[in-house]
């Protein structure tokens, strides 16, 4: 129970920061090509991987934690594909709204965080676009044709 709960939430939420952090990447190479590797430098990318890493772990072992301080009476077989939160307090005895109070703010918190960063950075990415094409177009007509 603990093993596949644990790994279901940290990849669960793994995937989410580390989506933001590709779509911030794809902002910083279109929006700055020339600086990517300034910005981007090997330090900064092993902290923009290792961030997600250690808070998706860190989020899990809370929820384990918290999971096993609980009293499990009943049956103790859940009918579903995989071990998650929600068919785990069906089967507590013990009060569980420490736990649905934790689920609830770490899954608004990580939803909405993740999302913010993916859509600021493609709003960013599209703003840049716009500025590259509107300067290609400005060019166009600087210049006069003369046709001999």
């Amino acid at each position: 129970m603990c093993a596949q709960l644990g790994f279901f939430q940290n990849f669960l939420i793994l995937e989410m920061f580390l989506l933001a952090v590709m779509a911030y990447d794809r902002y910083v190479a279109i929006g700055n090509p020339l600086l990517y590797v300034v910005i981007m430098f090997q330090k900064v990318c092993m902290q923009l991987v290792a961030g997600p890493y250690l808070y998706s772990f860190s989020v899990a072992f809370l929820h384990i934690v918290v999971t096993f301080q609980e009293i499990y009476c009943g049956p103790s077989v859940i009918n579903h594909f995989y071990c998650d939160d929600v068919p785990l307090l069906a089967l507590a005895c013990s009060d569980t709204s420490l736990r649905e109070v934790l689920i609830f703010i770490f899954a608004g918190f990580n939803t909405i965080s993740s999302l913010t960063m993916v859509l600021i950075s493609y709003l960013y990415i599209v703003a840049a676009i716009l500025r590259i094409q509107s300067a290609k177009g400005g060019a166009k007509h600087s210049h006069p044709v003369v046709l001999i």
